[in-house]
């Protein structure tokens, strides 16, 4: 072969190269773009589809877990700073003047025997605990006064207790 048709058939060579590596570039740069694609995809289909107007859960779904599902009670101590009898609250005297709401299912313990709403008065002493409710009325579940359960003026829970089962 002459070198004039070696010279052209370099030149051509060259010229299908340069082709050949400008396609390759263009194929990886699709690759690219349909492996993002595809990536996209398949986060779109792990993620919950909704066609149509929001529905409202169901109450079994959106139930809180066992430990939200009952208010918990919380532990209060202090003087009766005012009653009210008519509507059955009582003002703690603190800073912050809690008032309790008396209920019919509000237990009452008076030296550790059961008692009623009307023997408490003004600066008596008591413990309990008591319910905060969605509106922030604070509700009493139960109202200690006097001395615990199990003891006659004395702090050891254990004083009287072990005398009560010899009885």
């Amino acid at each position: 072969m002459s070198k004039k048709v070696l010279r052209d058939v370099g030149v051509h060579c060259n010229i299908f190269a340069l082709a050949t590596f400008k396609i390759l570039i263009h194929m990886i740069k699709s690759l690219g773009k349909l492996t993002l694609i595809t990536i996209l995809a398949a986060a779109a289909v792990g993620m919950p589809v909704q066609a149509g107007p929001p529905v409202a859960p169901d109450a079994k779904t959106t139930a809180p877990t066992a430990p939200d599902a009952k208010p918990r009670a919380i532990p209060f101590r202090g003087k009766i700073g005012a009653v009210d009898k008519v509507a059955k609250t009582f003002t703690l005297e603190e800073k912050t003047k809690r008032v309790l709401q008396i209920t019919s299912e509000t237990k009452f313990l008076r030296d550790g025997k059961p008692a009623t709403f009307d023997a408490y008065a003004v600066g008596d002493a008591i413990t309990g605990q008591y319910l905060k409710g969605d509106d922030g009325k604070l509700t009493a579940k139960s109202i200690l006064f006097g001395a615990k359960p199990g003891t006659k003026g004395d702090t050891t829970p254990s004083s009287s207790a072990p005398a009560a089962k010899k009885e």
